[in-house]
C-alpha cells in the first residue's frame, strides 16, 4: 500500500511540475491577464431602419434682401439676408471673377418685426441667415448682384453653386 501511495504522489508531483513548466514556457495571450473580461457586443436599442435619418436636400434657390442694422451699431452696418430652401451650413457670395464678396454662416435666432424684410420678403418654407455688412459692401451688392452666384456648403453634399436672386426688399 505504501508503494501505491508513493507512486500516486510521484504521479501527482510529476503532473503538477509539468503543468507549471508548460505554463511558464507558453507565450502569454491577451486573455491571460486580469484585464481580460468577457464583454458582449453592444446591441442597438432601436432597429437601425428607425434611427436612420433621410438625407437633407441641398438648397435649390437663394434670394437676398437688406434690413436696417442694429440702431446702436457705431459702424451703421446693414443686415444682408439670404433666404434659402434645403439644408446648408454656410454661404459665400461670389462675383464673376470668383472673388468672395461676403461670407454668411448659419445665423442664430433673431427678433424681426413686421416692418423688416425678414417678415415681408422671406418666402414661405424658406430658411433665413444674415450678416452685418458695411455700406461699401452693400453698394457693391446692390450694383452687381445679378452677376453674383452663391456657393452653398450643404449637409447632403460638399457644396452647390446657385444664382443669387433678388427679393426686391430693402428696409433701410
Amino acid at each position: 500500500m505504501k508503494n501505491i501511495v508513493f507512486v500516486l504522489a510521484l504521479v501527482i508531483a510529476s503532473i503538477t511540475a509539468a503543468c507549471g513548466s508548460a505554463a511558464q514556457s507558453a507565450p502569454a495571450t491577451p486573455s491571460d491577464g486580469p484585464s481580460a473580461i468577457a464583454t458582449r457586443s453592444p446591441e442597438p436599442t432601436k432597429p437601425l431602419a428607425l434611427t436612420s435619418q433621410p438625407p437633407i436636400a441641398a438648397p435649390t434657390r437663394v434670394s437676398w434682401a437688406i434690413d436696417k442694422g442694429a440702431p446702436d451699431d457705431p459702424a451703421h452696418r446693414v443686415l444682408f439676408e439670404l433666404y434659402f430652401d434645403g439644408g446648408a451650413t454656410g454661404f459665400r457670395v461670389i462675383d464673376a471673377a470668383g472673388q468672395v464678396i461676403v461670407r454668411l454662416p448659419i445665423a442664430g435666432s433673431g427678433i424681426f418685426d413686421q416692418s423688416t424684410c425678414m417678415a415681408k420678403a422671406r418666402p414661405a418654407q424658406s430658411n433665413p441667415t444674415w450678416v452685418a455688412i458695411d455700406d461699401a459692401t452693400y453698394q457693391r451688392i446692390a450694383a452687381n448682384w445679378a452677376s453674383y452666384r452663391v456657393e452653398v456648403d450643404t449637409i447632403a453634399v460638399s457644396a452647390v453653386t446657385l444664382p443669387l436672386t433678388d427679393s426686391g426688399c430693402r428696409q433701410l
